[in-house]
């Protein structure tokens, strides 16, 4: 058992994550997707595609239920 979890079980008395629990891992073409969505959403808000080095498009979600860009 790594140093790592024996202190988080023993110490901290954490347990690890079931796997249900774990984060969803994307694909790049989910990814790509995401990205694809929230340049469109910006388009539409800004009329534009010259999106600022550090801006961060928060997806409003479509009455379907899907996200409709990346966060």
């Amino acid at each position: 058992m790594p140093a790592q979890q024996w202190l988080l079980e023993n110490v901290l008395g954490l347990e690890p994550a079931k796997e249900d629990e774990r984060p969803v891992k994307r694909t790049q073409d989910d990814m790509w997707a995401l990205n694809l969505a929230a340049a469109q959403q910006f388009h539409t808000h800004e009329g534009h595609l010259s999106v600022p080095r550090k801006h961060a498009e928060q997806l409003e979600m479509e009455r379907s239920g899907r996200r409709s860009g990346r966060d």
